[in-house]
C-alpha cells in the first residue's frame, strides 16, 4: 500500500449518562457498537454528522443516535433506520428531507412519529424513501423532478405512501431521481431522466414508479449522480444513464439510456455510487472502482485518471462492506477496520488531515462494523 496508514480512535459510544434524550423525545440506551452506534466525520455544516454541533470533524465522532440497523446517506442529510422499524434522520432539512414536518436542519437524529414499521430506508441529494413492512414504498422531501413517486412535483415534508406500489425490498435514489427493487428481483425507476437513468432508452420524466425493462434478478441497487446499477444473482452488474467519465463500466464514455453489463468484473457480492464514480465488492473481499478518479475515488494511488472499465483497488483484502460518497469511497473489513481514499478536503476520509488520499488509509476501527455510507463531503459507519 503506497499510502501512511495512520490510526484514529475507534467509533465509540457516548458515555455517562443512563439515557439518550433525541431531536423529537426519542429515548433510547446509549448506543454501543454492538448495539448499533454510528459514527460520522466530515463536512458539519448543517449537522449531518449527528454529533449536536455543526462543527466538521476531521476523525470520527459519535453520532447521538438509538441503536440503528441501517444508513442511508443523502447529500448533506442521513436517513435511518432504529431498532424496532422507526426511522429518525438528521441535517439539512431545506427541502423536507428529514421528514418532520418542518424545514428546519437537525444537529442530532430526530423522530419520524405515525409510521408503520419500516424494513428498508434509502436517501437521494435531497429526498429520502423507506419501505414499510408490507413492501410499500414512502418518499419524502424534495420532488422538483418527480422523485418522490407520488405523480406530483410537489416537495413533501413529511412521508407519503405511493399508490399502487407493493412487494419493494430497497429504494435509493440519486440527484433528483430514484430506484426501488422488488422481491421479484425487478427494478422500478422514478424521477428525473435526463441522462437515461431511467434505462428505458429514452430521457422522459416519469413522476410515478416504472418497471426497468429487461431488467431481472436483481439482489441490490444503486444510484449516482446521473446514473443507475443493478447487481444481479449471478454476480454481474448491470448499469445504465450518465457514462461521462467511465462510470458505467462498459469501457466507453457514451451515455446509455438502457442498461449495459459492467464489463471485467468478478463475481460480485455488492455495489455503491453516490458521485460519478462505482464501487464493487466480489466475492474474494476485494474492491473494485470505475468512472470518475480526478481526486483519487478510484483508490488505485493516481489522481486526475478515469477508467471506464473497473480496476482493482489495491492493498484490502477481506473486505465485507463499501460505500462512496460524492468524490471518496469508503471500505470496512471483517475486523471492523474502516478504510477511506479520495477527496478529503473537509475531513470526509476522516484519516485527520484535508490532503487528497489516492490510495486507502485506515481510519478508524470498530469491531462489528456492518455498513459504511457517504455523502457529498462526509462520511458515516453503523457499527
Amino acid at each position: 500500500m503506497t499510502a501512511v496508514i495512520r490510526m484514529i480512535r475507534p467509533l465509540i459510544a457516548l458515555a455517562g449518562a443512563a439515557t439518550l434524550t433525541l431531536g423529537a423525545g426519542l429515548v433510547a440506551p446509549p448506543a454501543t457498537a454492538a448495539t448499533g452506534a454510528s459514527a460520522a466525520w466530515g463536512d458539519n455544516a448543517f449537522g449531518q454528522l449527528g454529533d449536536g454541533t455543526k462543527i466538521a470533524h476531521r476523525m470520527s465522532a459519535p453520532t447521538v443516535a438509538p441503536a440503528l440497523t441501517r444508513l442511508a446517506a443523502g447529500r448533506h442529510h442521513l436517513v435511518a433506520l432504529a431498532v424496532g422499524g422507526q426511522l429518525v434522520s438528521w441535517g439539512l432539512n431545506g427541502n423536507g428531507q428529514l421528514g418532520d414536518g418542518t424545514g428546519l436542519a437537525r444537529s442530532t437524529p430526530v423522530a419520524l412519529t405515525g409510521l408503520p414499521e419500516m424494513a428498508a430506508v434509502g436517501a437521494g441529494h435531497y429526498h429520502s424513501l423507506a419501505v414499510d413492512g408490507t413492501g410499500a414504498i414512502w418518499a419524502w422531501g424534495r420532488n422538483t423532478d418527480g422523485q418522490l413517486g407520488d405523480g406530483t412535483q410537489t416537495s413533501r415534508r413529511r412521508p407519503v405512501k405511493l399508490a399502487g406500489v407493493t412487494g419493494a425490498v430497497a429504494v435509493t435514489g440519486g440527484r433528483e431521481a430514484s430506484l426501488a427493487l422488488l422481491g421479484d428481483g425487478t427494478v422500478l425507476a422514478w424521477g428525473l431522466n435526463a441522462d437515461g437513468q431511467h434505462g428505458q432508452g429514452d430521457l422522459l420524466r416519469r413522476l410515478t414508479p416504472t418497471p426497468v425493462p429487461g431488467v431481472a434478478a436483481v439482489t441490490k441497487i444503486a444510484a449516482g449522480r446521473g446514473f443507475s446499477l443493478a447487481l444481479r444473482s449471478d454476480g454481474t452488474v448491470l448499469g445504465w444513464g450518465d457514462n461521462l467519465y467511465g462510470q458505467l463500466g462498459d469501457g466507453t464514455r457514451l451515455d446509455r439510456s438502457s442498461p449495459v453489463p459492467v464489463g471485467g468484473l468478478p463475481p460480485v457480492v455488492a455495489i455503491a455510487a453516490f458521485g460519478f464514480h462505482s464501487l464493487a465488492l466480489d466475492t474474494t473481499g476485494r474492491i473494485w472502482a470505475w468512472g470518475l478518479g480526478a481526486q483519487g475515488q478510484l483508490g488505485n494511488g493516481l489522481v486526475r485518471q478515469n477508467n471506464p472499465r473497473p480496476i482493482l483497488v489495491p492493498g484490502l483484502t477481506g473486505v465485507t462492506a463499501i460505500g462512496s460518497g460524492r468524490n471518496h469511497s469508503l471500505a470496512a473489513d471483517g475486523t471492523g477496520r474502516i478504510w477511506a481514499w479520495g477527496n478529503n478536503d473537509l475531513g470526509q476520509v476522516g484519516d485527520g488531515g484535508t490532503t487528497n488520499q489516492p490510495s486507502p488509509v485506515l481510519v478508524s476501527t470498530s469491531p462489528g462494523t456492518v455498513q459504511v455510507v457517504g455523502g457529498r463531503d462526509y462520511s458515516a459507519a453503523l457499527g
